[in-house]
């Protein structure tokens, strides 16, 4: 009896010490756990005889927590695509945080990512282990969000499919039902206005420029409309340049979810709905439908 009270002592005492631990992760503890997976890859493309391609993005605007957990979102959704083209299965996204996202929910995720990329080395033949990276102090959340951003070009440059409007319109059709949350929870008038496809012709670059005028409307709902005040304000983007593409639509979409989230935790809002199907037959025109129903869903409350 006293080694079994002794064993449940013991373990409650590691389970506390390591809650204590993630409790307390720093965007550096976050970057150890990408910059692993990111050595995970490279072993993937060692098997593969690839040369590992250089960093495509290497600046951004300043980002918080929440913006680095809906990258990793991002990310995790290509790990669970490339699971699946080796045969494997994952897990679906877990539920947002209902809460302000803190580093140790983003850690959590990136763990998750590096185990299941972990799992994929056996169809590539790999027994080694990935290097752990080393831990750079005095990193910070953009850091972090542009690490994701690299693993994410790492993960396309393994025979995976382009982003496609499908996986753009998943996206946006998430931006839009956490719209519906928050006006239903504050009455809103249009909570429940009705989703028309009407756009024809619609190229990225016109997607992503009405996007922009949606994630503007929240930075104004946020600046102007008490009780709204997202933390440290709503990040604008930095406007990629070149040709748009569904990728960088892709982008901004997720920032625009991580604005809505923090928006719902300040209303103290628990209902999500972050998580939405795979979609099928969509053009960059349904997308661009779908932006403008959130924009007319908010501009209701």
């Amino acid at each position: 009896m006293f080694k079994l009270v002794s064993s449940i002592v013991i373990f409650a005492g590691v389970l506390g010490c390591s809650t204590s631990a993630n409790a307390q992760a720093t965007p550096s503890d976050v970057l150890v756990s990408v910059e692993t997976a990111q050595n995970e890859l490279r072993l993937l493309y060692d098997a593969d005889m690839q040369e590992v391609p250089s960093a495509k993005v290497t600046s951004s605007a300043p980002r918080r927590p929440r913006h680095v957990y809906f990258k990793a979102r991002e990310v995790y959704q290509k790990v669970k695509a490339l699971k699946e083209m080796n045969g494997l299965t994952m897990a679906d996204l877990p539920e947002v945080p209902k809460r302000e996202i803190r580093p140790t929910e983003v850690k959590e995720l990136v763990d998750n990512i590096r185990k299941n990329l972990g799992d994929i080395k056996a169809k590539y033949f790999v027994v080694s282990e990935a290097t752990t990276a080393a831990k750079k102090n005095g990193k910070g959340p953009t850091d972090v969000y542009l690490g994701l951003t690299y693993t994410s070009q790492l993960i396309d440059g393994l025979d995976m499919p382009n982003v496609v409007p499908n996986d753009v319109y998943r996206v946006a059709l998430a931006v839009l039902e956490e719209a519906r949350v928050i006006s239903r929870a504050q009455n809103g008038s249009r909570s429940e206005a009705e989703l028309e496809l009407v756009a024809t012709g619609k190229k990225p670059v016109d997607v992503y420029n009405n996007g922009e005028t949606l994630l503007n409307l929240i930075s104004d709902m946020s600046q102007n409309k008490e009780g709204y005040e997202i933390p440290a304000g709503v990040v604008l983007p930095n406007r990629p340049s070149g040709n748009i593409t569904p990728g960088h639509v892709m982008d901004l979409m997720s920032n625009t979810l991580a604005e809505l989230s923090a928006l719902k935790a300040k209303l103290g809002i628990a209902e999500s709905a972050a998580n939405q199907p795979a979609q099928a037959g969509k053009t960059p025109s349904n997308v661009f439908d779908v932006i403008e129903t959130t924009k007319a869903v908010l501009s209701g409350i």
